[in-house]
Order: C-alpha cells, then structure tokens, then sequence
C-alpha cells in the first residue's frame, strides 16, 4: 500500500498523489465514456454509509463536514480516526461484495438523491 489513497504517477516517473481530482475524473471518464463526478461520488459514500446504519456524526466527519453551528459535534463530541475506522470497513466491504455480484449487496437502494 502506497502513502497515498490516490496515487499518481507523475510526469517526472515518480510515486505522488492527485492533487486535482477533476482532472483525474475526466480522464477516467473518458476513458469509461462515463459522466460521474467527485460530487457524484461523495453523495454516493454518503448515501451507502448511511443505508449501512453509520451515524450522522461519523458520516459528518468523514465527509470533512464542518461541525460549526451544531454545539455538542463542535465542542463536545472528538470523533477519532479509530472510532471512523469501522464505518469505512463496513463501506469497503459493502462495496466489494457489491463489485463481486453478490446479491447482499444490493440490498441497500443507493440510486435516490
């Protein structure tokens, strides 16, 4: 595994991350001839998550939503990395039993919104 959840190769060959993520999505649709978008993509996390039961909290913090106006998110409640840990393996495992066909999977409907 790589220091980086999204790798890229630069130009000059070595290992770096993608530091414009709109411009990787073009080229990856294209490559798909497909028209999905990083909102797209966020709105599709955060709809599996919460059909996966993941409370609002985790889901604002993994989303790197402000906890600003809300007072027990912002000055009471210290979510860490440890404590979202379990909501991106029950996604990760929510997406590849997805990936694989199994029918569990589908279970949950993540085409509203």
């Amino acid at each position: 595994m790589g220091d980086y959840v999204f790798s890229s190769m630069g130009k000059d060959g070595n290992a770096g991350r993608i530091c414009e993520p709109r411009k990787a999505m073009l080229r990856a649709n294209k490559a798909a001839g497909s028209e999905v978008t990083v909102h797209g993509l966020r709105r599709t996390f955060a709809t599996v998550l919460e059909s996966l039961d993941c409370p609002a909290y985790p889901l604002k913090a993994l989303l790197g939503h402000s906890m600003k106006g809300d007072v027990t998110a912002s000055h009471y409640t210290q979510i860490g990395v440890e404590r979202l840990r379990p909501w991106l393996e029950k996604y990760e495992r929510f997406m590849l039993k997805l990936i694989d066909g199994r029918p569990e999977a589908k279970e949950v409907d993540t085409t509203e919104n």
